[in-house]
């Protein structure tokens, strides 16, 4: 069973305003968390974060693949159902006045593994010395892509959430079309909606 769902993508075509082709800057503070633990709240994270960026003007909702993203998107997330917690982040621009908008590191709990196995196209990664299948860190039963030419998402796994975190699509966010249509209907910035069946990865060196 699949339906209309896509792949979330930071939009470096877009000429918004405010939305650099590379987001390029540094960060104050080394992060205190695992980005891909599904149990972010284990974290005691201690650390006043600053992201100083190195280009013109900051306008974005939507940055490094869903980590860095701002308030409102967030709040999208969460009326989607998504369990989110939000690492505050000040985003100073290069005349080091803070941007408009507010930004956090957004992590969640909502993984899910989404794909329809049998209708995706994907090759699984094999350990080098044994050459045996290689899974998730924390989802053992998950089997870890190496190539993914064709995402077919079985809606029954998305199990009525508007976005997830995907296990099998690289820990990539996941969307319904009704979240696309409430991200566009908010005019949410640097933001693609791959079709998922369009959605395809391979590493540089394949």
């Amino acid at each position: 069973m699949s339906g209309c769902h896509y792949v979330l993508e930071y939009d470096d075509t877009s000429k918004a305003h405010g939305c650099p082709p590379l987001l390029a800057g540094d960060l104050n503070h080394e992060w205190q968390w695992d980005p891909f633990d599904p149990n972010p709240d284990r974290f005691a994270i201690t650390a006043a974060y600053e992201y100083r960026a190195r280009h013109g003007a900051v306008d974005f909702d939507y940055g490094m693949d869903g980590w860095l993203v701002s308030a409102r998107f967030a709040q999208v997330c969460r009326a989607a159902g998504m369990a989110v917690r939000c690492i505050p982040v000040t985003m100073l621009q290069p005349d080091r006045q803070p941007a408009r908008k507010s930004y956090a590191f957004m992590l969640t709990s909502t993984w899910l593994p989404v794909l329809d196995m049998e209708r995706s196209e994907y090759t699984v990664e094999k350990d080098l010395a044994s050459g045996e299948p290689v899974f998730d860190k924390y989802f053992p039963q998950v089997p870890y892509l190496e190539t993914l030419t064709k995402a077919v998402v079985d809606a029954r796994r998305m199990k009525n959430f508007g976005i997830v975190r995907a296990v099998d699509v690289r820990g990539r966010l996941v969307c319904t079309a009704g979240f696309k249509r409430e991200c566009e209907r908010q005019r949410l910035l640097g933001i693609r909606f791959v079709p998922a069946e369009q959605f395809n990865y391979k590493p540089r060196c394949l």
